[in-house]
């Protein structure tokens, strides 16, 4: 069955949406974008299955924990 133009637009939407909660660290409204019984597969980035929206949450904050450690340390070695 082909998508209306309907379709298209929430998808569309909601793939923005997705890039603005995350980017933006607006992670306390992934309700807004996900299922209660989300499963969001990362195994292509070396994690498993992420299961339930505070399950994506804490992996993005952990992540974001992780990028600023780093970028403290590059700083730290440039200076």
């Amino acid at each position: 069955m082909p998508l209306t133009t309907e379709d298209r637009i929430a998808v569309t939407e909601l793939i923005h949406l997705h890039g603005h909660l995350f980017d933006g660290g607006e992670l306390d409204r992934l309700d807004e974008l996900f299922t209660a019984d989300v499963v969001y597969d990362v195994c292509d980035y070396g994690g498993g299955a992420l299961v339930g929206v505070a399950a994506v949450r804490e992996a993005a904050l952990t992540l974001d924990r992780d990028d600023r450690a780093r970028d403290d340390r590059a700083r730290d070695d440039r200076a």
